[in-house]
């Protein structure tokens, strides 16, 4: 390990889009982070805002997540997604693996809930980088997610690669090599 900081601070960030365009929208969030050693996670769908165009809304998108449009009319409003999630933020630093567009889709709630504030979302792999090293950062890379897809998974999967590696950097911090193995 590069240097000891309390891994409880970040907090994995993903977001499920409209579409890809440049207009989409976020129509699920999920976040976890560590409490005590263990994973906690959060999640919710989102009814779209009245501002954001229908129009860009992609049924192949909605096909890769699992989630019919129809399905979010009845989802919590923006403004109460964004009530559940700013104290769950609150002191923690958002991580992502995708932290352009994650910021996107987190800037458009905000607004859309009239927040203008928006916090620093930190770069997964960047933030995994500067913690880890060695023995600890093979074991990263040869991680993979199952279902790009999944937000629970992904966003859960995050904090739990950091959990073993922080556990194998304190067991072994001289171990030096490692070998990837697929099945």
């Amino acid at each position: 390990m590069k240097k000891a900081t309390d891994i409880e601070a970040y907090a994995a960030l993903d977001f499920e889009a409209s579409s890809f365009t440049p207009q989409s929208w976020p129509i699920e969030i999920g976040l976890s982070w560590l409490k005590n050693g263990g994973v906690q996670t959060w999640t919710s769908l989102i009814r779209p805002a009245a501002r954001w165009s229908f129009s860009d809304w992609s049924t192949q998108s909605g096909a890769v997540h699992g989630i019919v449009f129809e399905g979010l009319l009845d989802a919590p409003t923006v403004s109460a997604v964004v009530e559940d999630l700013l104290p769950l933020l609150e002191g923690k630093i958002p991580v992502s693996d995708a932290p352009e567009f994650d910021r996107r889709w987190l800037s458009r709630l905000l607004r859309a809930s009239g927040h203008a504030a928006m916090p620093k979302i930190e770069d997964y792999h960047d933030v995994s980088f500067a913690q880890f090293s060695g023995f600890a950062l093979d074991c990263k890379r040869c991680v993979q997610f199952s279902d790009p897809h999944d937000l629970q998974l992904n966003a859960q999967s995050r904090l739990r690669v950091c959990v073993v590696l922080l556990r194998v950097s304190v067991q072994d911090p001289h171990r030096t090599r490692f070998t990837c193995v697929s099945r």
